[in-house]
C-alpha cells in the first residue's frame, strides 16, 4: 500500500508541474527589430520571422508582389484556401526598390509593400474567411513620430508591439499565435493616433491545424521519465517474485 501511495504521489506532483508549465502554451509572440536606416539587411526581424514560421506548416506568405501599384482598398489577399479582406482608407500599394530609402518605408521582399496613408494610420483591418490562430508581418518606419503600434484580435484588448520609439526607417517583425482563441479579424492601431505613416510587408496567417505541436517542455519530459522509472521498478519487483 505504501508503494502504491508513493507512485501516485510522484505522478500527482509531476502532473501539477506539467500543467503549470503549460498554462499559456496556446499563446506565443515573436518579435525582432532593426534600426535599418530604410534599407536591408534586417537580421533581427528575419530571425523573428524564422522562429514564427518554425511553428507553422503549410502556410503561405502574402508579399504583395502581384498587386498592382496604386491599388486601393478594399481588396482580397489570398493565403491558399483562405482569403483575407483588407479594408481601410487612404491606403495604397507602393513600389519600392530594395536597399533604397523611400520616405523611411521599403520592401522586405520583392519590390512592393503596403503603405498606410499619413492621415489615417488607424484604419487598417484584415477580415479572414475562416478563423485563424496565427498572424505575422513586417512593419517599416514604425515609431519615428512617437506612435506605438498595437493590434486588436476580434475587437479584444490591444496587443502592443514592443518596438522602440526610434529613428526614421526602422524595420520589425511581429508574430502572434493563439490556438486557444482563434480570431477572424485583426485591426492595427497607432496608440498615439497621430499622422504617422507605416509600411507593411509579408503577411502570414495560419489556422489552428497549421500550428505545429510544440516539443514537450522539460516538465512534460520529466513526467514520462518518472512513469518509465515506476514501470521499471514494477518489472523488477515482479521478476524478483518469480525468481523466488
Amino acid at each position: 500500500m505504501s508503494c502504491v501511495f508513493l507512485r501516485l504521489s510522484l505522478i500527482g506532483a509531476m502532473l501539477s508541474i506539467c500543467l503549470a508549465s503549460n498554462a499559456n502554451a496556446g499563446l506565443m509572440t515573436f518579435f525582432g527589430e532593426d534600426n535599418a536606416g530604410s534599407s536591408l539587411p534586417v537580421p533581427n526581424s528575419l530571425a523573428a520571422q524564422t522562429a514564427f514560421l518554425s511553428n507553422l506548416v503549410g502556410v503561405e506568405v502574402e508579399d504583395f508582389e502581384s498587386i498592382a501599384v496604386g491599388t486601393k482598398f478594399p481588396l482580397n489577399a489570398s493565403f491558399g484556401s483562405d482569403i483575407a479582406t483588407l479594408t481601410g482608407t487612404n491606403i495604397i500599394f507602393n513600389t519600392g526598390v530594395l536597399n533604397t530609402n523611400i520616405a523611411g518605408r521599403f520592401a522586405i521582399s520583392g519590390s512592393r509593400y503596403l503603405n498606410v496613408g499619413t492621415d489615417d494610420a488607424l484604419s487598417l483591418q484584415l477580415t479572414f474567411s475562416s478563423p485563424q490562430a496565427a498572424f505575422g508581418f513586417f512593419a517599416m518606419d514604425v515609431g519615428d513620430v512617437d506612435g506605438q503600434l498595437a493590434l486588436a484580435f476580434d475587437g479584444g484588448p490591444n496587443v502592443v508591439v514592443p518596438h522602440t520609439i526610434t529613428a526614421n526607417g526602422s524595420a520589425l517583425f511581429f508574430g502572434y499565435i493563439n490556438t486557444d482563441n482563434p480570431f477572424t479579424t485583426v485591426q492595427f492601431f497607432n496608440t498615439v493616433g497621430n499622422s504617422d505613416a507605416f509600411g507593411f510587408d509579408d503577411f502570414t496567417i495560419g489556422r489552428v491545424e497549421q500550428v505545429v505541436s510544440p516539443v514537450p517542455e522539460p516538465a512534460s519530459m520529466a513526467i514520462f521519465a518518472v512513469l518509465g522509472s515506476i514501470g521499471l521498478i514494477g518489472v523488477r519487483r515482479r521478476r524478483k517474485k518469480t525468481s523466488a
